[in-house]
């Protein structure tokens, strides 16, 4: 019974596309029966060997043409949604909850009620540096893009912005105290080197600069801009001397091993600045990812992502086994195609609902065309779930590709790894006809 077969891919236009193609073949294959000296592909001409009562098997064909239209073919979301609003009770779901594709207001709204609440009142130290590096709230989440994303794992996982405060105060005080010491001798030392010729034209005209910036910065209370400081760094001021007065790095070093540089002092500084910035970021991505599901729901809807989490937690609860028993009782075999471009919340659902010995699950992929990690997807759920299953099958013959360019991408390719997968080789189909291919040779 088609009813019984779940096909789950990828898009709502690849989902058309199966079920066009599945009853195609199933015309193909009534049409065989009914004319058996008809031209046929290999495939459907083994199959036709094998069927021992011909009447029979046409009506199967007439009945499962007439069900196609109602057979499960869904991408992961339509698949998800459906058992949740058709299992309300089993899987916790709301009634009445609509499916919203764009959360782009309700996300724009959250980021600027974090930034106004976490960062307008913070003090100068630290915001002079986030205000510096990311500008406002938009900046700020187009660093994080895509991590709000439920089904995507946060790292670090314990850096708080307080403590990110407190383990930077230290470094800025040592930097502060460094610089009230040294600072007017540097000055001066540059001021000597720029006025000689020493500086090339960037740094000679750019060291003023620099110095009013830390000065400024330490005046009002604030932190130097983390760019500023790496100017004084050593690496960074032998760029800075001019090649044609001091040629040689060995030179340029010489030149400088009298300067008194920051050194350590700008380094700890640095790195604290970093785990500040991050800590912003992280702060951001994990109010998102926290509250964007919670203001939905209060307004009726959910998001696509929420949907598979909602259903693995489904799954993952008291009721999760009677859930998993009333679908599996619904569908005997499921066909996940473009396995690849899961991820481990996908699998997760798929292997609980199907991988028992009274369902047939058959995983569809190839670890090469992997091409969705910016949305989640994660190829090691695909290099988990070939080393968990019993059987593995490979297609080797490709129906798509000119014959000449098999034979070369094979080898190339022939017996390296790629992505803890070794490259096999694959032909083309033996005969033009079927596989429509054309050698050029």
């Amino acid at each position: 019974d088609l009813k019984e077969i779940l096909v789950v891919t990828y898009t709502v236009a690849a989902t058309e596309e199966l079920r066009a193609r599945l009853r195609g073949r199933l015309v193909e294959a009534r049409n065989l029966l009914r004319a058996p000296e008809s031209e046929a592909d290999p495939v459907l001409r083994q199959w036709l060997d094998r069927i021992d009562y011909k009447d029979a098997a046409i009506l199967k064909l007439d009945l499962a043409l007439l069900d196609v239209d109602s057979m499960g073919i869904h991408t992961i979301h339509g698949f998800c949604q459906r058992i949740l609003s058709e299992q309300v009770l089993e899987s916790g779901h709301f009634f009445d909850t609509e499916l919203i594709s764009d959360t782009s207001i309700v996300l724009q709204d959250l980021i600027r009620d974090i930034w106004r609440l976490n960062f307008y009142e913070v003090d100068e130290r630290y915001g002079s540096l986030i205000v510096g590096r990311f500008g406002g709230p938009h900046e700020l989440y187009k660093s994080i893009r895509d991590s709000d994303n439920p089904l995507c794992t946060i790292l670090p996982e314990n850096l708080s912005f307080k403590n990110a405060c407190d383990l930077f105060d230290q470094p800025r005080q040592e930097l502060q105290i460094w610089w009230d010491n040294h600072g007017m001798v540097l000055a001066e030392l540059l001021g000597s080197a720029a006025a000689d010729g020493y500086l090339n034209k960037k740094a000679a005209t750019g060291y003023h600069g620099w110095l009013e910036q830390i000065e400024t910065s330490f005046d009002r209370g604030g932190s130097p801009d983390p760019e500023v400081v790496r100017n004084f760094l050593e690496e960074n001021l032998l760029g800075a001397i001019n090649g044609r007065k001091v040629r040689g790095e060995d030179k340029k070093r010489a030149f400088l091993s009298g300067w008194r540089l920051p050194g350590e002092v700008a380094y700890r500084y640095l790195a604290a600045v970093d785990t500040l910035l991050l800590s912003v970021r992280l702060e951001l991505a994990l109010h998102l990812r926290k509250e964007l599901a919670t203001r939905l729901h209060n307004q009726g809807l959910v998001s696509f992502d929420e949907l598979i989490i909602n259903l693995r937690q489904a799954l993952r609860s008291a009721a999760g086994n009677r859930l998993g028993r009333q679908v599996g009782s619904r569908f005997k075999v499921a066909l996940i195609d473009e396995f690849q471009d899961t991820d481990s919340a996908q699998y997760e659902i798929f292997s609980k609902l199907f991988g028992r010995q009274t369902h047939h699950l058959y995983l569809i992929g190839d670890p090469k065309q992997a091409i969705y990690r910016f949305l989640g997807a994660d190829i090691h759920s695909y290099l988990k779930a070939r080393n968990e299953v019993n059987r593995r099958l490979t297609l080797d013959c490709n129906d798509r590709s000119q014959p000449g360019l098999v034979r070369a991408v094979n080898g190339l390719f022939e017996g390296w790894e790629i992505g803890d997968t070794v490259y096999r080789s694959v032909r083309s189909p033996d005969s033009q006809f079927f596989g429509r291919l054309a050698d050029s040779d």
